[in-house]
């Protein structure tokens, strides 16, 4: 069996990178624990939200997944579980908790590490939970052509538990002896937890959540305001490349490591980076429009709003949105692309006194089909019927071989039905609709809906794995178990969005 021996490490000749990386970290932590002492109480905003993202981010590189509103839901602790992903994320959310709150008491022990994974699985029933792996797992990519390669063969089943209270014993040999730097110690332990890959599942989970735990242990502490996770699963090919590389010769002790610890510091690092540009955004209460202005100013060259969420977790889109337009208006902002006009919400009569101007309408409406036909006769202006943010609204979810019911205008479910199937074609699909109904759109299984008795006894009679619905008819149908998805309806809620 391998054998580790972490004493050996501190005998290796670092390269510039790897010590400039470590130096910056150190930096990094003063800055921080200098923030927490003046302004522990604007801190504790990004707490919460690296929770949601964290718990987020992790599973969806395992491709566990739900919706934005559930995570947060779900994270809040304000809502069950409804499925087996959801009962994952919970599970991590638990753990994430724990560390969070219990880091100094958890001692790094095979013993705790498999309480950690139990309840990592404690809202399944996983007899597997809280034990090393039974069978042989194997490190796979499936390629486009379907075939399937082994990357890496971990450990046997048989020689797991010993390995893992190696590496335990190991690192706590030269931390508590200060024997090798811990930025040094933490990514070659997860490098060979991940190695080991000691469970039948959930290894990847438990390697960021111990990532976590350790550099808690060592006192870096930004994990606790900036998701890990979602700096991980933003650039996974990474992730998997560094590992890849350091994996070779692992069997024979002959791995080169220095890839994955590089990578692992350089993530560590950008997390600190993100720190400091939030506090800054945080510590003063700044209205909306400031917070986006300064967070632009931060931005070189292109950015789109996803990096503006980012550097500002605290503000819903809709004050995103409202604060990028005004930016743009001032002329602060240059708005690249097509110009997009929205007629009867959000753009006024100006626009539509220019509407025989337009290249192209797009109908996105069943009520905007006659106008868009009168304009095509009158200006010729060609229109196509369709919603081009279709893609944004359907989550990466499971939908083989689903059952799914999408309560929205006619286009708009149109264009979610195309966009499901055009991911997995297995799905099954239906409609339905409130208020007005043009024949071009609909198909034989689509269904209209006069009162909430229809809407109830249809999802109470059909079966469905996932519904996508405005929220406030969620409320309806109390007793539905599979996923919801919130879908914005404005004739239902009077909102755009959440």
């Amino acid at each position: 069996m391998r054998t580790f021996n972490y004493s050996a490490i501190k005998e290796q000749k670092w390269d510039s990178d790897v010590l400039g990386l470590i130096a910056a970290i150190y930096k990094e932590a003063g800055k921080q624990e200098l923030y927490l002492k003046q302004r522990p109480e604007e801190l504790e905003k990004l707490v919460e939200i690296a929770k949601i993202q964290s718990t987020e981010a992790s599973n969806a590189i395992e491709g566990i997944v739900t919706t934005s509103t559930r995570i947060r839901q779900l994270v809040e602790e304000k809502t069950t579980p409804r499925n087996r992903d959801e009962q994952e994320i919970a599970g991590y959310r638990d753990v994430l908790s724990i560390i969070h709150e219990s880091f100094d008491a958890i001692p790094i022990t095979q013993n705790y590490i498999l309480q950690l994974h139990k309840i990592l699985y404690s809202h399944m029933n996983n007899p597997f939970a809280g034990r090393t792996k039974s069978v042989q797992n194997y490190i796979t990519a499936t390629y486009p052509d379907g075939h399937v390669e082994t990357l890496f063969t971990p450990l046997a089943p048989y020689e797991t538990p010993e390995a893992l209270d190696r590496i335990c014993e190991e690192y706590n040999r030269v931390i508590g002896n200060m024997e090798l730097e811990p930025l040094i110690a933490i990514p070659v332990f997860i490098h060979d937890f991940l190695c080991i890959h000691p469970f039948n599942d959930g290894n990847g989970r438990m390697s960021r959540l111990l990532t976590t735990l350790l550099l808690y242990r060592s006192g870096f502490y930004v994990g606790k305001y900036i998701s890990l996770e979602a700096k991980i699963a933003k650039n996974k090919d990474l992730y998997y490349d560094a590992l890849a590389q350091a994996q070779t010769g692992w069997h024979e002790g002959t791995e080169d490591v220095v890839p994955f610890i590089k990578y692992l510091l350089g993530t560590i690092l950008a997390a600190y980076k993100d720190f400091e540009d939030r506090v800054a955004l945080v510590e003063t209460k700044l209205p909306a429009l400031e917070m986006v202005r300064r967070a632009s100013k931060n931005r070189i060259g292109r950015f789109n709003k996803q990096d503006i969420r980012e550097l500002c977790p605290s503000l819903s889109d809709s004050s995103i949105e409202g604060a990028l337009r005004k930016l743009i208006a001032a002329g602060e902002l240059k708005k690249e692309g097509k110009e997009a006009i929205c007629y009867g919400m959000g753009d006024g009569l100006e626009a539509v006194e220019r509407a025989s101007e337009a290249g192209k309408n797009i109908v996105v409406s069943a009520a905007a089909l006659e106008a868009a036909k009168y304009l095509e006769k009158t200006f010729g202006t060609p229109y196509e019927i369709g919603y081009p943010a279709a893609g944004e609204l359907v989550p990466n979810l499971d939908y083989q071989g689903k059952k799914i019911l999408v309560v929205h205008q006619q286009v708009m479910a149109e264009a979610i039905r195309q966009e499901i199937l055009k991911r997995e074609n297995s799905a099954e699909v239906q409609t339905a609709t409130w208020f007005m109904r043009k024949k071009e759109f609909a198909c034989p299984q689509d269904v209209s809906l006069r009162e909430e008795d229809d809407y109830i006894g249809l999802v109470k009679n059909g079966g469905f794995d996932i519904i996508f619905a405005d929220a406030c008819m969620e409320k309806m149908v109390p007793d539905f178990q599979g996923t919801f998805v919130n879908t914005r309806h404005f004739a239902v809620s009077g909102r755009l969005c959440e």
